[in-house]
C-alpha cells in the first residue's frame, strides 16, 4: 500500500489513546451491561478452549521429548575406559551379563566414561500429569466455590 510503518504505527496508536481516553472520561464501560451474557459466555468459552488445547498439545509434546523411564536409576548404557583406563574391577564387573544395564555415578564414581548418546532422562511426564489435573481440579473446585452459598453476592444482616 505505500504506507511507513512506523508513522501508521504513531497515527494508530494515537487515536486508541484518544477513543480509551473518551471512554475513561465519560465511564463508557457501563455499558457492558448492556451485552447479552451469550456473547460473555462465548468468548470465555473460547478462551478456555484455547487454554485446554494449549496444554493438551504440551503434555502430548512432554510425552514424545521426554518419555516415561520405568526403573530412573538404571539407564541403557556401557562404561567405556577413559584415557587413564578403567580400573581391572569394574572392567571385570561390566564385563558380566547381569550388568548390561549400569547406573552412569558407578561409571563416573570408578573413573570410566558413559558411552555415546547415553544420557539421563527426567520423569517429568507424570509429573506433569499431576500438575495438569491438579490445576483443572483447584480451577473447577473455585468455580463451584465461588456458585456456592460461602460467598454470596448480598450479606443480609
Amino acid at each position: 500500500m505505500g504506507w511507513y510503518y512506523l508513522s501508521f504505527r504513531w497515527w494508530v496508536g494515537l487515536w486508541t489513546g484518544c477513543i480509551l481516553l473518551l471512554m475513561v472520561a465519560f465511564d463508557l464501560s457501563a455499558l457492558v451491561r448492556y451485552i447479552t451474557r451469550f456473547t460473555e459466555e462465548s468468548f470465555a468459552a473460547l478462551i478456555s478452549i484455547i487454554f485446554i488445547k494449549e496444554s493438551v498439545w504440551k503434555l502430548v509434546d512432554i510425552k514424545k521429548n521426554k518419555p516415561f523411564n520405568p526403573d530412573p536409576d538404571v539407564i541403557k548404557c556401557f562404561c567405556m575406559q577413559n584415557i587413564t583406563g578403567l580400573p581391572k574391577n569394574v572392567t571385570q564387573t561390566l564385563n558380566s551379563s547381569r550388568f548390561d544395564r549400569i547406573h552412569p555415578d558407578f561409571c563416573e564414581d570408578e573413573g570410566g566414561i558413559l558411552s555415546p548418546g547415553c544420557k539421563t532422562v527426567p520423569d517429568v511426564f507424570f509429573f506433569s500429569c499431576i500438575l495438569f489435573m491438579g490445576t483443572f481440579l483447584i480451577a473447577y473446585g473455585l468455580k463451584i466455590l465461588r456458585n456456592g452459598r460461602f460467598f454470596p453476592t448480598q450479606v443480609i444482616g
